[in-house]
């Protein structure tokens, strides 16, 4: 692993959905923690346990962190943005879900030590986001 350690004085909340990429993300906690402590990152990892927990986890920290991570796959990334949308903290994607299209797009890798670097070197891009809200109409 060639992660170095960096001065980094922000705050970093992890959101981890259990059942993402089939129990992926639970299965590699250990491995997350080992990183950001042995690279002495001030953080704190969250496990969601029911649908819309992680927004309700995001928008509760959003602004006592510097950074909120979703990982898990797209759903959970789905879940922490719309917690995060009216916060200051920036969003980490750790892609860990079984089909992780959003991670892909924006060429974040795979492996967990290579996206945690990228994660706490602040590389940063800036993504266009928007609400729809629709109406049906019955037959006229």
């Amino acid at each position: 692993m060639s992660l170095k350690l960096l001065k980094n004085s922000k705050k970093y909340h992890f959101i981890l959905n259990p059942v993402a990429g089939r129990g992926r993300a639970y299965l590699a906690i250990k491995k997350i923690r080992n990183i950001l402590r042995d690279l002495r990152v001030n953080h704190h990892i969250s496990i969601t346990n029911a649908p819309k927990h992680a927004t309700e986890l995001a928008r509760a920290t959003c602004n006592e962190h510097d950074v909120v991570v979703a990982v898990g796959g797209d759903g959970t990334i789905n879940e922490v943005m719309n917690g995060l949308v009216d916060g200051k903290a920036i969003m980490g994607i750790l892609p860990l879900g079984s089909g992780n299209d959003f991670a892909k797009a924006i060429r974040m890798p795979k492996r967990i030590h290579e996206a945690i670097d990228i994660i706490l070197r602040h590389e940063k891009k800036t993504i266009d986001i928007g609400k729809v809200k629709t109406t049906l109409a019955g037959p006229s």
